[in-house]
């Protein structure tokens, strides 16, 4: 039994990184910058998805979404080299404040210990993960790192799942993978064939909680078109949608708060 784990928002504080490293960034650069340094996260955070996305879908090489984030915020007058050099002042940042999530190395210890493979996929780039794993302590415990930048697809396309365990010489269906986001991850993977597990660490709602909502409201107002509820995937150490602030998650699906809660499910069926 192999279990694949997802890196930003699972294994490294990606968010905390980025807020930490992006404050810095802004202090060193405020005399550049309009606003305070929350309005200036909240347009960091924005540049980060739109250009990442980009990279993701082929659109920009991975040097050149992050020249295009600086490009945005400072100014197109900006030359190639002067970009790069200012996101490189970024990145020193926000590797300075690279971090494992409290429960990820006694977790790891726990499932090397029961004798199950560990392994990353990621989507971003190979080298940049793999200094990310090597400086939070959980390189030496994954025998294998598979990055959409290496595969060529990117999570939630069925086929980098799918090339990972090929590459592994394991099945789908003999492997657990382990994400932050419901449909990049958990999802994505359970459509592969895998078992995926949804990693809820801040009791985000799913995609869907919105028409959900919608649909309630309607309901509540003497409308038709649909019910609500929570729905409960009814597996050993999940949570009901109800208590993740109204998600309706996949029976199918495992829902945990924390790392902690993962050895009980993926032993069953060890």
């Amino acid at each position: 039994m192999m279990i694949f784990l997802d890196i930003d928002g699972t294994l490294l504080d990606h968010e905390g990184g980025e807020a930490l490293g992006g404050i810095a960034f802004f202090d060193a650069y405020r005399h550049e910058l309009k606003g305070s340094s929350a309005e200036f996260l909240q347009q960091w955070y924005m540049l980060s998805e739109k250009y990442f996305e980009k990279f993701l879908a082929k659109q920009l090489s991975f040097q050149e979404q992050r020249r295009m984030r600086i490009k945005e915020l400072f100014g197109h007058q900006l030359s190639d080299e002067q970009a790069d050099a200012r996101f490189n002042a970024y990145l020193y940042f926000y590797k300075e404040n690279w971090s494992a999530f409290d429960d990820v190395i006694p977790c790891l210890k726990e499932l090397k210990r029961n004798g199950f493979r560990l392994g990353i996929i990621s989507n971003g780039d190979l080298e940049q993960q793999r200094e990310k794993l090597e400086k939070i302590g959980v390189l030496d415990y994954v025998e294998c790192i598979f990055t959409s930048s290496e595969i060529g697809v990117a999570k939630p396309n069925a086929a980098i799942f799918q090339k990972a365990c090929e590459s592994a010489k394991v099945s789908t269906e003999e492997c657990y993978y382990v994400g932050d986001r419901l449909d990049t991850d958990a999802i994505g993977s359970t459509r592969a064939g895998m078992k995926g597990i949804w990693l809820n660490r801040h009791k985000e709602a799913s995609p869907n909680q919105a028409a959900e909502e919608a649909t309630s409201g309607a309901v509540k107002h003497g409308q038709s078109g649909g019910t609500s509820g929570a729905v409960t995937n009814g597996q050993p150490g999940g949570t009901s949608g109800d208590e993740f602030g109204g998600a309706s998650v996949p029976k199918s699906i495992p829902v945990i708060r924390s790392l902690k809660e993962l050895l009980p499910i993926v032993s069953e069926n060890q």
